[in-house]
């Protein structure tokens, strides 16, 4: 139960994507939920406009707002690296001031991508970041933004999202495997793949704790925190477990599935080869509970075809 919560305005953004659409489903009747997107929810809201987000800060007064939206397209961001910068960056800084303004506190996502991918350990939250394409940058100049304005803040970084409908790696394996009894996939890449759902869980479950009268876990808000499943895989695991995990609900053409490297696949922006989040600092702060990897994806796909 999320009683905490219960009478807040939260404003949730990006809801036509996966962590918003999510959460949604989540927050749904235990709060007083006012659902944005740039277009198709109750309010419309382009980030990309720092005037709009003022303006719907000034009327609807939230005393919470997640920032699920994101300019997510990598490759396309190298082209286009002002709008992404609206969109990561400015717009979370705007959301800070207005929070800040108004006394609320702000939730927002940023990614593994603001990390340079070397190395072979679990990534700490006060690791140096180093990111290595448009994306990654302007995900990090979002969190430097929000932490310099210092209103109340949680910042979650994530990694490899996906849920059980939308465009991502899951459905995109999934659609391919329907049509090619072979697939490449690349191999020297590892991260942690997390659900949507599994991130509004949490998200829901800290948000309770920190509006809980506890002042333990009132003085950790205001940081940084990493939130994935537990363990890691490459691309290529991952794509194996979904589609032999999926044959249980249909058949696939599937009957090979191959590693490859990475320049197998060009692409214009660069990909980080190491991912992996270590998630200590969440659990130690709150005590949550995290699933595995392999977990969340069994979760996910019985949900899809249930």
């Amino acid at each position: 139960m999320l009683n905490a919560l219960k009478g807040k305005r939260i404003l949730v953004t990006g809801v036509t994507g996966q962590v918003g659409g999510a959460l949604v489903k989540v927050l749904s009747g235990h709060c007083e939920l006012l659902s944005a997107a740039r277009s198709g929810a109750d309010i419309e809201l382009d980030l990309g406009n720092s005037a709009q987000i003022i303006s719907t800060m000034t009327a609807l007064k939230p005393d919470i707002v997640i920032n699920a939206a994101a300019y997510t397209q990598v490759d396309k961001a190298e082209d286009e690296p002002e709008i992404a910068r609206a969109i990561n960056a400015t717009a979370p800084a705007i959301f800070a001031e207005q929070c800040q303004r108004l006394g609320s506190t702000l939730i927002h996502y940023s990614t593994d991508y603001v990390f340079s991918g070397q190395g072979d350990k679990p990534l700490l939250e006060k690791d140096p970041v180093s990111p290595i394409n448009v994306y990654g940058k302007t995900k990090l100049e979002g969190e430097q933004a929000i932490q310099a304005i210092g209103c109340h803040h949680l910042i979650f970084r994530t990694c490899w999202v996906y849920d059980a409908e939308g465009k991502n790696f899951l459905n995109t394996m999934l659609q391919l495997a329907r049509s090619r009894p072979v697939l490449q996939v690349v191999n020297d890449q590892f991260g942690t793949p997390t659900s949507a759902q599994f991130i509004a869980q949490i998200t829901s479950t800290v948000l309770e704790q920190c509006f809980s009268t506890t002042p333990l876990h009132t003085q950790n808000r205001n940081r940084v925190y990493h939130l994935t499943g537990l363990g890691y895989t490459s691309w290529f695991e991952f794509a194996q477990n979904i589609i032999s995990t999926a044959k249980q609900y249909e058949e696939l053409a599937t009957t090979e599935i191959v590693a490859v490297n990475s320049d197998a696949f060009p692409t214009k922006a660069k990909r980080p080869a190491w991912s992996v989040l270590s998630t200590d600092k969440i659990v130690q702060n709150f005590n949550v509970n995290l699933s595995s990897w392999k977990d969340l994806l069994n979760q996910c796909l019985q949900f899809k075809y249930r």
